[in-house]
């Protein structure tokens, strides 16, 4: 299982607990993560930790119409997160995946949700079952991806608003295309915290059809991020270096 904090007490944990969360594998690293962190007592939420790698979590997005139908999905296969085993997706695919939309159109109608939601589910090896993780009720980060797909969710979105979406079956996307969050992918690449090396990566990055960032007919975003990469290993070299300044 692992840590999170609870949106309640953020304020207090920050000061205390500087982790985004913590996993803790059996009984005696539980009890030694409260002896460590006090602030975590009655502070913070316990979720079970599914075993096996960030390849076996999948998500799926979806746009719930007015009516309660799901007017269109499509879902992903995430590669790898920031940070590992527990982050946000830095490198995924899509993939036609009708067992995951109908899973997310099930949760839709138990909660009577409408509008968008990205559900994300991990395929636990132990028993070969789907293990719903959690839901946003929003346009997931990876959504440049989509405009690689024939489904435009905002364009139905607002023709659904208007009374005028008239399309009688489910769209869905059936062709895998990449994404990559560039500046967060590289840093796990760098840091070895995956097992794939500089060349493999490079490769990676040279098939990828879309990013978070950056895009040619919009470069401006992609080169902000760009200089607050550059900005940020800046400031950790001129840490490094003060910290290991002699004294005089």
């Amino acid at each position: 299982m692992f840590f999170r904090e609870s949106s309640n007490h953020r304020a207090f944990l920050r000061k205390n607990f500087l982790h985004k969360n913590l996993i803790v594998e059996d009984a005696d690293e539980f009890y030694a993560a409260l002896d460590t962190y006090p602030c975590l007592l009655d502070a913070s939420i316990l979720q079970e930790y599914i075993p096996g790698g960030d390849d076996q979590v999948y998500q799926c997005t979806a746009l719930i119409g007015t009516q309660g139908t799901m007017l269109g999905s499509i879902e992903i296969r995430k590669l790898r997160q920031y940070p590992v085993r527990r982050g946000i997706a830095c490198f995924a695919y899509t993939l036609l995946h009708r067992e995951l939309s109908d899973l997310c159109n099930l949760l839709v109608r138990k909660s009577g949700l409408v509008g968008f939601i990205s559900a994300e589910f991990k395929k636990d090896y132990r028993n070969g079952q789907w293990v719903f993780i959690e839901a946003n009720l929003r346009m997931p980060g990876y959504n440049s991806l989509f405009e690689c797909t024939d489904i435009n969710f905002v364009q139905m979105y607002i023709s659904d608003l208007l009374g005028e979406y008239h399309y009688p079956e489910k769209l869905e996307n059936s062709r895998k295309y990449y994404w990559m969050r560039e500046e967060l992918d590289l840093s796990n690449v760098v840091n070895k915290r995956v097992d794939i090396g500089m060349i493999g990566w490079l490769r990676e990055l040279m098939r990828t059809d879309t990013f978070a960032f950056w895009h040619r007919d919009d470069p401006m975003p992609g080169m902000a991020n760009f200089a607050q990469i550059a900005n940020s290993f800046l400031n950790m070299l001129m840490r490094i270096i003060i910290q290991n300044k002699p004294p005089r």
